[in-house]
């Protein structure tokens, strides 16, 4: 069974970088690492190597101008 827990909204780059900042206090604990996805607290194991994905998007277009886009992959398979 797969469930997807999903929340977009618009920040400040301080209150992205903060949010960033906590994702990676998490990954630092030994065990389970809790992500809070709006008000929602998901728990997860993640194994000590993941995989990581960062692509970095630069687009122009003529009606909508320039767009710029950071896009972040982590996954790995649960510790049983």
């Amino acid at each position: 069974m797969a469930e997807k827990t999903q929340h977009k909204e618009k920040l400040s780059r301080k209150e992205v970088a903060t949010r960033l900042e906590a994702l990676a206090q998490e990954l630092h604990k030994k065990d389970e690492a809790t992500v809070t996805v709006n008000n929602k607290d998901v728990t997860l194991s993640p194994r000590k190597k993941l995989n990581y994905e960062i692509t970095v998007q630069e687009r122009s277009a003529r009606l909508r101008g320039k767009r710029e886009s950071i896009s972040l992959k982590i996954d790995w398979k649960p510790k049983k």
